[in-house]
């Protein structure tokens, strides 16, 4: 059993292999009749952590693009004439690629960092109806997706059982398993080897085995997409009944699994982490799965300490973490459903921890929390923070390209209130300060890139308050209203000198600033 595992390992890294390079050498045909005989290496990745449609974007081979997107529902792309593409629209497929990699031993899935590790195996063995051979799962899978495991499962004596006998065959049982992890359901229904999907269906609880053969082939993204959210909100049920709520002990009080509730323990978490400071009275304790875990910093903590924790018997690996329990509860939400619900004032919070926890796709979604603010709060710190927090933050967790536009256009919109005395223009200056420092071995043509993009986008709004006067003072059927004509033009030049006049006067302070800070302008 373990060779003919090694075997097909062997066969599917070098079949990946064989896509990479005919992409690489731009050989179309042989890239086109590799995805026909193996389609699921469209979403695999090679030892260097390349997809192949990643591969494709970076080499600009948009010939190679057309045939993985006739081959493929899982990507649209939008493409021009003489373009490359320009994005990919389903943001679910990285939750849909960690889900099919826990039942698919082909590949490993690859961190969001860069390092490849391989997924950790199932703990419960399925015994299909007249097949020798058994199917490992996950126990927090089954009792997630399926009403008939999590019935069996639940009400069962022992809180670990690691073998079921299931009634159906073997390709009844795989096609079950594939839908709950979103693998190839494509493949199935388009050679017609799935069994009855329906019955299936309602046997095993599962209505979304059903749906993904309810449309139209043409329709495969929608339906794909149908299928990870329904993925989604059965493990939000599992995360609001079951996960939610952390195990909490007084301090020194050691952790047992008996003492989970025994919701949590048929669930089999193989990690617990700890939360809590040494000056709190009470530790809480997240019961998870590794599985799911999307954090390179835990992993390599939870290996590590099973390193040294292998000649002891059973029981999960436990991990302190260094954060808040909100903050902890919105990331594991986040590992589970791939849902971000915490907030608007905890964001920044957030952000830090992703990247402390090296959770780089979760980084790009705290940041999106934080460029929706335009409130007058974020500037004076009523929130928690104020913008020249985001703005240090963004410098420290490396997504300055994402919080500099937006910290740069908050402050420019509102410059007059940082030019003020008192504890904003402290505040601000201390922000240019900070900024000039990060460019090392700085020289007196050096620029300060705060100060360029506060320029940019003051000139921005100053322009859209021009766009917005009405068009008609600027149109030539005025002329047919004479005596309101010169009421216009007075006006709207009027409005012009106003703004030009304000405009130079910010630009005027801001150069004064610089010069008070010992900057040449």
């Amino acid at each position: 059993m373990g060779s003919e595992r090694l075997g097909a390992a062997a066969m599917h890294s070098q079949g990946i292999d064989v896509l990479m390079n005919a992409i690489r050498l731009g050989e179309i045909n042989a890239v086109r009749e590799h995805l026909i005989a193996s389609k699921h290496h469209l979403n695999a990745v090679d030892k260097f952590d390349y997809s192949p449609i990643g591969l494709v974007a970076i080499l600009f081979r948009q010939a190679s693009v057309a045939t993985m997107i006739s081959s493929s529902s899982f990507y649209h792309w939008e493409l021009g004439a003489t373009e490359a593409p320009s994005k990919v629209k389903d943001n679910k497929q990285p939750y849909a690629t960690l889900l099919s990699s826990l039942l698919s031993k082909e590949v490993g899935c690859a961190s969001l960092t860069g390092i490849y590790r391989p997924r950790p195996d199932g703990d419960t063995f399925l015994h299909p109806h007249n097949s020798g051979d058994g199917i490992v799962a996950h126990a927090f899978v089954l009792i997630a997706r399926s009403k008939y495991f999590r019935d069996i499962m639940e009400s069962s004596e022992s809180l670990q059982v690691d073998r079921l006998p299931i009634p159906t065959d073997g390709n009844s049982t795989l096609a079950v398993l594939r839908c709950m992890y979103l693998i190839d359901s494509d493949d199935n229904t388009e050679t017609g080897d799935t069994p009855d999907s329906i019955k299936l269906s309602v046997y095993f609880g599962l209505p979304s085995l059903s749906k993904s053969t309810n449309t139209e082939p043409r329709d495969g993204t929608n339906r794909h997409t149908s299928l990870i959210e329904a993925a989604q909100d059965d493990f939000l049920r599992l995360w609001d009944e079951c996960l939610s709520v952390p195990l909490c002990l007084p301090r020194g009080e050691p952790f047992s699994v008996s003492k989970l509730a025994p919701r949590v323990q048929v669930l089999r978490p193989d990690v617990v982490l700890e939360v809590g400071s040494q000056f709190d009275d009470e530790v809480f304790f997240y019961a998870v799965h590794k599985a799911m875990i999307q954090s390179d910093f835990i992993c390599t903590a939870v290996r590590f300490k099973q390193a040294f924790q292998s000649s002891q018997i059973g029981g999960p690996t436990i991990v302190s973490i260094d954060v808040s329990p909100q903050i902890m509860e919105a990331i594991l939400k986040w590992f589970y459903t791939d849902m971000v619900d915490i907030p608007v004032e905890a964001a920044l919070d957030l952000l830090q921890a992703a990247d402390m926890l090296l959770i780089e796709r979760l980084k790009s979604r705290a940041c999106l929390l934080l460029t929706t603010q335009d409130s007058d709060d974020l500037l004076t710190g009523e929130r928690g923070y104020s913008i020249f927090d985001v703005a240090r933050a963004g410098w420290m967790t490396g997504t300055f390209l994402k919080l500099d536009p937006f910290c740069a256009r908050f402050l420019a919109n509102r410059l007059e209130k940082c030019l003020e005395e008192g504890t904003i223009r402290f505040q601000f200056e201390e922000l240019i300060r900070e900024s000039a420092s990060r460019i090392q071995k700085r020289e007196e043509t050096d620029t300060i890139e705060l100060i360029d993009d506060l320029r940019y986008y003051l000139s921005e709004r100053f322009r859209m308050r021009f766009e917005a006067l009405p068009a008609h003072m600027f149109s030539d059927e005025s002329q047919n209203h004479v005596d309101n004509m010169e009421a216009q033009t007075e006006h709207t030049t009027e409005v012009l000198k106003t703004d030009n006049h304000e405009y130079e006067r910010l630009t005027g302070a801001l150069d004064e600033l610089l010069v008070k800070l010992g900057f040449d302008v």
